[in-house]
């Protein structure tokens, strides 16, 4: 009985290990992404009269920080795929469920290869990813 619930503790111990890179990376993109904002809503607070003089930073800010908005969500993806092996496990399971031969080479023709929406539901329940 204790060497099962040892055997668990550690399992998910090294579950936990295993999720705190990827947070901390996506933790630190956000920030870097989104100062941006952060740094001309500040100095539009702080120097409203600089800001309305200069009127070419507030705008080159806020298109910078439009472009690291969607820069934010293309990283965020890419770390989860590199970090991630429950998330890149039921991401090619799904992606070979439609067949679209890109990621695995596989083709709708493929017999056997599918799984229904219902299968790749399950592996994310089972894999204990949360879908937020």
């Amino acid at each position: 009985m204790r060497e099962a619930l040892t055997e668990s503790s550690s399992q998910s111990d090294s579950e936990e290990d295993s999720v705190t890179p990827m947070l901390f990376a996506v933790v630190v993109v956000f920030g870097v992404c989104y100062s941006f904002e952060f740094y001309r809503l500040v100095l539009n607070f702080a120097r409203p009269e600089y800001m309305s003089q200069f009127k070419y930073y507030d705008y080159t800010i806020n298109h910078l920080a439009d472009i690291f908005y969607v820069l934010n969500s293309s990283v965020n993806f890419c770390i989860y795929c590199l970090l991630g092996k429950s998330f890149r496990t039921v991401f090619l399971k799904v992606m070979s469920s439609i067949g679209c031969g890109w990621c695995c080479g596989i083709t709708k023709e493929s017999p056997g290869r599918k799984i229904s929406s219902s299968d790749a539901l399950t592996t994310l329940s089972s894999s204990k990813v949360s879908v937020a």
